[in-house]
């Protein structure tokens, strides 16, 4: 993650940024304004208000989708309240702390990404209840309660969508199989109980998943400009998570679990040890380091990892356990695998997506090369039955 720090106390920022990279934060220090109105992107921005009022709003505009922190030295309306009027997060009052700050950054970093996930459920929500919607009812007339009897689960929920939006109600959505207490239902608000007759099977589900997700994927690109490939991880994360939930068993290998590993690894989150401390990482100056397209490096001092044997296959490889072909070790009775533990260290290291990007781009010749290469594996026995994507990034990091 990329920290500027603004403040033309140069010991006061150097210090800042020596602490900051003991927590795996990458920093830069700019000591006058026009060395932070540069276009380089950064996420978080540490601002000093000793700079003139004129100057430290150039900075705001500039830097406006960035985690902005103003550096104080005391509360007033300038220093404060008009500057998170025109786009501050927040601020912090000198002396402060450095655990302190890492503390706001890290729950700004948490909010930009449920913000993100809130508007990609939004628009995925839209998207999919679009086609549904009724086109010839008067939802004005309707009066509740009401029962609901459509071909599809899809055609009721983009009833109860639109009935939402006209009505301006909340609603509170609960399964035929859950228990709800009506007395804690919020004022202005309906219930929707799914359900109540069969639904979907497992397998239609994910049929559907796999046949709208690219649509989806590409309206949120759209909307918010995530990069597509990311958007398409978000949701398949989500709706495995959702779809394993209901399966009655969390999927190990799936984008959820590897999402919690990856922000223990990445020092995103705390990791709290176990009673024989399971886990430790110290995060590395990764500028220290010559090799290109390096974002994140950091020393794993301590790890466990366990491995549980779930099934195996015969003939051809399986990666999934409801795939064709993949045998249970588990008798119907038992409720556990057989597993084993591997303590150890090791190095984390992970990469500059966006140089790794714009490296694509400037060779596009790659590309040329990776789409021969999935599809001469597409045409193996493996490839038809594990289909993988097969990337530049992919081929670059190999």
């Amino acid at each position: 993650m990329r920290v500027l720090i603004v403040e033309n106390e140069i010991y006061l920022a150097q210090s800042i940024a020596s602490k900051l990279s003991e927590f795996g934060y990458s920093c830069e220090i700019a000591t006058h304004i026009f060395e932070a109105l540069r276009d380089d992107k950064y996420d978080v921005v540490l601002l000093s208000t000793s700079f003139g009022a004129n100057e430290f709003y150039k900075v705001i505009q500039n830097h406006k989708n960035s985690i902005i922190i103003l550096l104080i030295s005391y509360i007033s309306s300038d220093t404060v309240l008009n500057p998170i009027k025109a786009g501050v997060s927040d601020y912090i009052q000198k002396p402060f702390m450095i655990e302190e700050l890492v503390r706001k950054i890290k729950f700004f970093e948490s909010f930009k990404r449920y913000e993100t996930l809130n508007e990609t459920y939004r628009i995925m929500l839209e998207s999919a209840m679009l086609s549904y919607k009724p086109s010839n009812l008067d939802l004005k007339k309707i009066k509740l309660p009401l029962i609901i009897s459509s071909s599809k689960i899809q055609i009721s929920d983009g009833f109860v969508f639109a009935y939402a939006q006209d009505s301006g109600l909340n609603c509170k959505i609960v399964d035929a199989k859950t228990l709800f207490d009506i007395k804690a239902l919020l004022p202005n608000s309906f219930i929707y109980v799914r359900n109540i007759d069969e639904e979907d099977t497992l397998e239609e589900k994910r049929a559907l998943i796999d046949k709208k997700i690219s649509k989806w994927s590409q309206k949120i690109n759209n909307v918010l400009g995530i990069k597509l490939a990311d958007v398409e991880q978000i949701l398949k994360m989500l709706f495995e998570e959702l779809l394993a939930g209901e399966d009655g068993a969390e999927d190990p290998n799936s984008a959820n679990y590897k999402y919690k590993e990856y922000e223990a690894l990445t020092g995103i989150v705390e990791s709290g040890g176990g009673g024989i401390h399971d886990f430790s990482r110290q995060a590395m100056d990764v500028a220290s380091y010559t090799t290109p397209y390096l974002k994140r490096i950091a020393l794993i001092d301590k790890i466990r990892v366990t491995r549980a044997l779930v099934g195996f296959s015969r003939i051809h490889p399986v990666n999934n356990m409801d795939l064709e072909g993949f045998v249970s070790i588990k008798a119907k009775s038992t409720n556990w695998y057989p597993a084993y533990e591997v303590r150890g260290e090791g190095i984390f290291i992970e990469f500059d997506d966006d140089a790794i990007q714009k490296w694509i781009k400037q060779n596009p010749e790659i590309v040329a090369r990776a789409n021969i290469i999935k599809h001469n594996y597409a045409e193996t026995t493996i490839g038809k039955n594990n289909p993988r994507p097969i990337t530049p990034k992919l081929i670059m990091l190999h």
